[in-house]
């Protein structure tokens, strides 16, 4: 038997090894992403293995199968952000040394994807771009049945670009993202300081993403819904330590221009991970099972 390797099969075989691995990896470990072998989750992060969350209520799932069967698709929205400066970051000890210090930032007026952009909205973008390439675990280039305000995800940084450009906008700058959700309140989350059940899909409530409409108790004052949870969300920002980072005695931060910032957690995160001033880094072309994207523009 002839062993030919093309260099094209080859590198298909290369591709399938790094989103195989990279997706049993951040089943693992909480989006450990694979950069530099680094866990992304800090030593000062509370142990929370033996923490127990209770199940979904059947009336919350049954209310989630009415939505998918009955609610017609969104069309993209856009809420008004009057622009102000706030305290970014913080410097709460619970927190993972890449939100320090908290430092002050101005933004000016914008505007922010109400939701997440779905699944119904992409496969719009894919109908007019043939070229390209559809979400892993799409059939067709077609996403599951009922799945239209869903958050869509396993889209890497350069196509949710792509997406905004094609929509007239941008992705959010992390600085965007998190005034958005926190305002000038300094909250940890968008309703407060403690963490409430029942106004995020995080925490293991459900092992999959939810509607981007449901959890209206956790919206924002403005009206922005799943600032936290349900998918991690790229920004545009490049992954850099905050101005005024102390390495001493934290983690040291490398930045690197391949290397954007996430923001918001998911459905599969502890809630610690879901707090306004919570950072992940991630390579710009990885995409995951719980990694979507919101759309920013400037005011008009």
């Amino acid at each position: 038997m002839q062993r030919i390797i093309t260099s094209a099969t080859l590198g298909s075989f290369l591709i399938f090894v790094m989103i195989f691995f990279g997706y049993k990896a951040y089943k693992k470990t909480d989006l450990m992403l694979g950069i530099d072998n680094a866990v992304l989750t800090s030593k000062k992060s509370p142990d929370v293995s033996n923490r127990t969350v209770p199940d979904a209520p059947p009336t919350m799932i049954e209310e989630i199968k009415y939505a998918i069967s009955e609610t017609k698709p969104l069309e993209l929205q856009f809420v008004a952000i009057s622009g102000g400066s706030f305290m970014m970051g913080t410097n709460d000890d619970r927190a993972d040394d890449n939100q320090y210090p908290a430092h002050k930032v101005t933004v000016k007026d914008f505007q922010i994807g109400k939701y997440p952009v779905t699944d119904y909205q992409f496969k719009l973008f894919l109908d007019a771009f043939p070229n390209r390439t559809a979400p892993l675990r799409w059939k067709n280039r077609n996403y599951p049945h009922g799945y239209d305000n869903f958050p869509v995800v396993n889209v890497d940084w350069d196509d949710a670009s792509a997406f905004a450009k094609w929509k007239h906008a941008r992705l959010c700058t992390e600085e965007e993202w998190e005034y958005a959700a926190r305002g000038k309140t300094g909250y940890r989350f968008v309703w407060g300081d403690k963490f409430e059940m029942g106004k995020a899909n995080i925490g293991t409530v459900f092992s999959t993403p939810t509607p981007v409409f449901y959890f209206k108790e956790g919206a924002t004052k403005e009206g922005v819904f799943d600032m936290t949870g349900n998918v991690w969300e790229w920004t545009a920002s490049q992954y850099l330590p905050y101005p005024g980072y102390n390495p001493q005695g934290r983690k040291k931060i490398h930045p690197k221009p391949r290397i954007k910032v996430l923001r918001g957690a998911s459905y599969s995160d502890d809630i610690m991970k879901g707090t306004l001033t919570a950072r992940l880094e991630n390579d710009k072309a990885f995409f995951f099972d719980n990694l979507g994207f919101r759309l920013c523009r400037d005011a008009r």
